[in-house]
């Protein structure tokens, strides 16, 4: 299951709607509401904005680091923040794969399989 997290209802639905044309069980959440989603539905893949107001996708990825049960989750920073020191923060942070917005749908579904499989 992939867990999108992200301030923009548009992408929510936009991001819901790609993955649910291919099949692959998703659910979204804002940046305030990430955490309780979190430990709720246990994704197996994170879609996850940086730029959030009141929590961060970095705060947001440091937190799935550490604990036990998400830590193995494969993370995708899918972000509009594409300098090169973005991509190093966010891959030190511990993110696993960096995709900039605007994205090919293609693209980004490769990433997601990817990491399902990853952990499959």
């Amino acid at each position: 299951m992939v867990l999108i997290i992200d301030d923009d209802v548009n992408i929510q639905e936009m991001l819901l709607d790609i993955l649910d044309d291919e099949e692959i069980e998703a659910r979204a959440a804002g940046p305030l509401e990430a955490l309780a989603a979190l430990s709720t539905l246990r994704p197996s893949v994170v879609l996850l904005d940086v730029t959030m107001p009141g929590l961060d996708g970095y705060e947001i990825l440091r937190q799935v680091r550490h604990d036990a049960q998400l830590r193995d989750a494969f993370v995708l920073m899918l972000t509009g923040k594409g300098e090169v020191s973005d991509i190093q923060a966010g891959l030190e942070t511990g993110a696993d794969d960096y995709l900039r917005k605007p994205f090919h749908t293609e693209e980004l579904v490769a990433r997601v399989r990817r990491g399902l499989q990853k952990l499959s």
